[in-house]
């Protein structure tokens, strides 16, 4: 066969097998009939594995001033050159770092508003952090820690919206102007959400607050959109001024170094009213843990694929399968204990189908699962198994009933006065 491309491991490449016969011209074969080069009804599909050291290469352009760090440079002036990452195999792996999604809760039972303060901590550095602290000031607080590497933060709590009132707000000044007073809505210290929805605009926290017209609200980070006369309100539980009981922060880590170890967070110095007692935890994206197998195809699909695990494999499963049929295959292997498929979605386009899979208890260490489809039937129809974060309740789930959710994470934290 034909020698295979250097290929991006975040496409695939489907190759036709061409067979030869090896022979010269079309003799005859002992019984007569001639046999000639043909095409194998397989197809190969081949994708970039993880990356080797070994084998990642350097490369530059030599005629380019600035991109010629290999062959040349200007005296005082910086020059580059690329290293292209490349499986075993010298595969070029194009894949970008995966982005990593931890969820850090706090919230407590008594009737009050949360006080205090907790400390978050990363391979023995910490910071502290007072209990209304917003997104943007946790975002900051965790650059600051060694190994972390680029870190994102936004939250699905303050999502209430707060109806008959909104906010004139100019692009990059943080003093905003209520259409009445918010003086009985928010207190300072409060979260609030300004944006045309409650799932995508930035959370702030209330700087400063006027009591006489006109209002102003002094917010605790400019404001980042386009200016507009109004601009709506989303509050963190209706009407629970001065009793906000709890909030949510989803940190997206951006993981060059593979599967990162959980966050540790330390909530004792955090009460609610009247002394209640508080808490605080996180919910980590354990990798391998969930796993996602998808199908696809360039036409209707159907036919069979089957699961592989630690070297065992499933029976033949059909190209719809329930995710109880999906469940039931794995756990007959030896080495899975127990599996859920915790979500389940399709027929999409030609019938592609998804399911996650979390792994609850397996022998020995996790392995990533395989999944062959050679005998799935339609143009381009393929099975493959990705890597999946737990977004949803179903998918991680905590002794305290805690969450984390897709578009909107919900959480105990982010579900509390709501």
């Amino acid at each position: 066969p034909p020698l295979l491309p250097d290929l991006d491991a975040r496409a695939s490449s489907i190759l036709q097998v061409t067979t030869h016969h090896g022979g010269q011209g079309n003799p005859p074969t002992a019984t007569g009939l001639s046999y000639r080069d043909g095409v194998s009804p397989f197809q190969s599909l081949v994708e970039a594995g993880e990356v080797s050291p070994a084998h990642s290469t350097a490369t530059d352009w030599p005629l380019e001033a600035g991109s010629n760090g290999l062959h040349s440079g200007i005296f005082g002036h910086p020059t580059t050159f690329l290293i292209e990452a490349r499986d075993r195999f010298a595969n070029r792996v194009d894949a970008e770092p995966i982005m990593e999604r931890q969820v850090l809760e706090t919230w407590t039972k008594g009737g009050g508003g949360l006080r205090g303060s907790f400390t978050v901590a990363f391979f023995g550095a910490s910071v502290e952090l007072g209990a209304q602290a917003g997104p943007a000031d946790l975002e900051a607080a965790l650059e600051t820690l060694p190994k972390l590497g680029a870190v994102r933060v936004t939250s699905g709590s303050a999502t209430d919206l707060v109806a008959g009132r909104t906010v004139s707000a100019v692009r990059g000044s943080p003093v905003v102007v209520p259409s009445s007073t918010l003086v009985g809505v928010f207190e300072v210290g409060d979260w609030v959400r300004l944006g045309s929805n409650a799932s995508n605009s930035p959370v702030f926290t209330v700087a400063a607050m006027q009591s006489e017209p006109p209002y102003k609200m002094v917010l605790s980070a400019p404001f980042p959109s386009e200016t507009s006369p109004s601009v709506a309100v989303f509050e963190h539980g209706t009407g629970k001024r001065g009793r906000r009981a709890g909030y949510q922060y989803v940190i997206d880590l951006e993981s060059t170094l593979g599967d990162l170890p959980a966050l540790t967070v330390d909530g004792s110095n955090l009460e609610g009213g009247e002394g209640s007692k508080a808490w605080a935890h996180v919910l980590n994206c354990d990798w391998l843990t969930s796993q996602r197998v998808e199908t696809s195809g360039l036409s209707k699909i159907g036919g069979t694929f089957f699961l592989m695990y630690q070297g065992e494999r499933t029976v033949d499963l059909p190209w719809g399968a329930s995710s109880t049929a999906l469940e039931a295959a794995l756990e007959r292997l030896d080495s899975v204990h127990s599996a859920t498929v915790v979500d389940q979605a399709g027929p999409g386009l030609h019938g592609a189908m998804s399911w996650t899979v979390r792994l609850d208890s397996v022998q020995g260490p996790l392995e990533k699962l395989y999944a062959e489809g050679h005998l799935l039937s339609g143009l381009g129809a393929t099975v493959r198994v990705h890597h999946a974060c737990p977004y949803t309740a179903a998918r991680n789930s905590t002794a305290q009933g805690s969450a984390v959710g897709a578009s909107r994470v919900l959480t105990a934290a982010g579900r509390v006065g709501s």
